[in-house]
């Protein structure tokens, strides 16, 4: 059984949607992202709005996959509720859509990519599934039928 590791950075990003009025929200808007070995094909973003310590306006995570954010970096990648693509230089634009709207924020290139680096040191791309527990993961399929 492999040792599981969790990987979590958090970098400042900026709104650009119009209907989000940054003034009006509790404090500066951030964003996580996780990656964890036991879901080796996704990162999980969770944006949330205050400052730490505070209470904090936290948006529904999202899943997406590992390769879409990759493939975001370098050029518009994505087809369904997440869209990610370069923008101006050292900036990268995520676009999400939460139940009908979509949610736009800009965060920082090289943040991203550096989480990116940091995943494919644990998991390397073409690998992931050598980290899947099939046995727990029917498992947990079974139980929950």
């Amino acid at each position: 059984m492999r040792e599981h590791h969790d990987i979590r950075i958090t970098t400042t990003v900026v709104p650009i949607v119009p209907d989000i009025d940054a003034a009006l929200l509790p404090g500066p808007i951030t964003a996580e992202l996780r990656y964890v070995t036991t879901d080796p094909l996704a990162v999980r973003i969770t944006c949330r709005a205050g400052d730490v310590g505070t209470t904090r306006m936290v948006l529904p995570t999202k899943l997406i996959s590992r390769s879409l954010l990759a493939n975001g970096t370098a050029c518009w990648a994505g087809e369904g509720d997440v869209r990610v693509g370069p923008t101006s230089a050292g900036s990268l634009t995520l676009r999400i859509r939460a139940e009908r709207s979509w949610t736009e924020f800009v965060a920082v290139a090289s943040d991203v990519v550096d989480f990116l680096a940091a995943t494919y040191d644990l998991v390397p791309p073409g690998r992931e599934l050598e980290w899947y527990d099939i046995d727990q993961e029917l498992a947990l399929l079974l139980d929950s039928a």
